[in-house]
């Protein structure tokens, strides 16, 4: 018996929707990021993706940004 076989089917349907949605919400983060991309350099949605904190950040494995997930889906993206 196979993964497939033993999830009922409306858990299964709602995974996959999950997955559908995350794909939008990724592709639609892609489009926003060439559109700010294409900025000019004055303009603050560009100033604000290209800002860095200076401040020191806590103990432990260092979060995720915004940047790092779109250079991840970017990456998934590139044809191989």
């Amino acid at each position: 018996m196979s993964l497939l076989q033993s999830i009922p089917f409306k858990h299964a349907i709602h995974f996959l929707a999950c997955i559908t949605i995350m794909k939008e919400i990724e592709q639609n983060q892609l489009t926003w990021y060439g559109h700010v991309q294409r900025m000019a350099e004055e303009r603050l949605p560009k100033i604000a993706l290209k800002w860095m904190p200076k401040q020191k950040r806590v103990r432990g494995r260092p979060k995720k940004n915004w940047m790092d997930r779109n250079k991840e889906g970017h990456e998934r993206k590139k044809p191989k």
